[in-house]
Parts: C-alpha cells; structure tokens; sequence
C-alpha cells in the first residue's frame, strides 16, 4: 500500500488569458489551449530536486476525462470544473490528492516535485508546480 501526501502549489495563479486561436470563429474551444500539458517529475536527493525518470505528454482534458494517474478527482473542490478551461478566470484546487491505486505501484519512497508545463504549439503557456511525498509504512511481521 502506498500513502501519498500532495501538496499543489501554483496551482491557484493558472489563469486562461493567453492569446491563441481561441475565437469562436475557427471552432476551438479555450480549452484547446491549454490542452497539451508535459509532466516531468523530480526526486529530492543530496538537498536538491534532481531529474526523476517519470515523463510523459498528454491532453489534459482526455487526462481528467479518463482519470489517467488517479486525477479525475481534481474537480471536486475549488471552481476548477475541467474541460474546456473557462478563458480570463483564475482557477483553485484545493484538498486534493491522486488514487494510488492509479499510480505506478514500485515509485520509491521520497519526496518529488512535479512539474506541469502547458504547452500550445511549442509555445510555453505556464508552468506549475506540485509537491509530493511517497511513503509505505514499516510493517512489522512477527
């Protein structure tokens, strides 16, 4: 059994109000915007986070819609309502964590920062940032 504490930092200053082909006029939602999102985690060793071999790009919105890594749950609390993303509004998340039961099952135990970057086209649109502690209690077998 994993216990995972999260902690979301950064996640609260994510606001929609990048230009982009966003207009009604060529079809796309602002959510198309904000779509593509590169998850790149770190490890914290020798007092420093340090690259962690976990990255991988997707669509957030088919991210949350399939609960991919536990984080269909996001939603339940603060005004963060999924996809599309609401254009000029600043968007929370609070109290949440992701199900261990969709995460890697053998992450060592430590402490690990994730980054998210959002992308649309090459272009960086934010970055933010989340912290995490993976730990398994000692069992004792007698």
């Amino acid at each position: 059994m994993i216990i995972l504490k999260f902690l979301v930092v950064c996640m609260g200053v994510l606001c929609t109000s990048a230009s982009g082909p966003h207009t009604p006029n060529n079809g796309k939602h602002s959510g198309d915007l904000l779509s593509k999102v590169v998850f790149q985690s770190h490890r914290f060793a020798s007092n420093e986070y340090r690259l962690f071999p976990i990255r991988l790009q997707l669509n957030a919105c088919a991210a949350i819609k399939a609960d991919a890594g536990g984080i269909g749950s996001i939603t339940h609390c603060g005004n963060f309502t999924g996809c599309p993303f609401v254009k000029e509004k600043t968007m929370h998340i609070c109290h949440w964590q992701p199900d261990p039961a969709h995460l890697p099952p053998f992450i060592p135990d430590g402490q690990y920062m994730i980054e998210l970057q959002g992308l649309f086209g090459s272009e960086e649109m934010y970055i933010a940032r989340a912290y995490a502690t993976v730990y398994r209690p000692i069992v004792d077998y007698k």
